[in-house]
């Protein structure tokens, strides 16, 4: 019970960062786009926070995806094979990203070192790069807990799951 609840919040709080993100990007846009064409001036910040936004954006919306079993899948080979072949790929497709996307997160904190060793800062706002960049690891080691969480629950259950809260939905092939 405190594990779905926990996932809930979770849930919660990654709907509000992309809605919220998404939502930044298009008011500086056009907030930008309005003071550049009345007041020919030119938020010097606004290029440089919208990509910020969008790179949290991109590493929590791997996240959410991954929860709500939304992730891109090639399924044209895995389609064709039988229940008991799908469920086998299933399992390694699932442990296999998950330790690829832990790998990466490390990978990530190792950048995020360079960054704060180099001092690095953005050119408008003048933040600190590694204390931005912290996103990526924390999306990608979301998605990989998310990805184990669907491995353990494939393991422990007969039917197919692509996330922890969605099924396999298997098409009828045709001839």
């Amino acid at each position: 019970m405190k594990i779905k609840f926990i996932a809930d919040i979770l849930i919660l709080i990654e709907k509000v960062i992309i809605s919220s993100g998404i939502l930044l990007i298009a008011l500086i846009t056009v907030a930008n786009v309005i003071s550049r064409t009345f007041f020919h001036y030119s938020f010097s910040f606004a290029e440089e926070l919208s990509r910020l936004l969008m790179i949290a954006v991109t590493f929590v919306g791997v996240s959410y995806a991954v929860t709500m079993g939304r992730h891109i899948r090639m399924s044209a080979i895995y389609d064709l094979c039988s229940y008991r072949i799908r469920k086998l790929l299933m399992l390694f497709m699932t442990l296999s990203t998950a330790v690829m996307l832990g790998f990466l997160g490390i990978w990530a904190v190792d950048y995020i070192s360079v960054l704060k060793t180099l001092e690095s800062t953005t050119p408008a706002l003048h933040l600190p790069l590694y204390i931005v960049y912290w996103i990526c690891p924390i999306g990608l080691w979301l998605s990989a807990v998310k990805y184990l969480l669907t491995f353990i629950k494939n393991l422990t259950s007969d039917e197919i799951y692509l996330s922890t809260r969605e099924k396999e939905h298997q098409h009828k092939v045709l001839p």
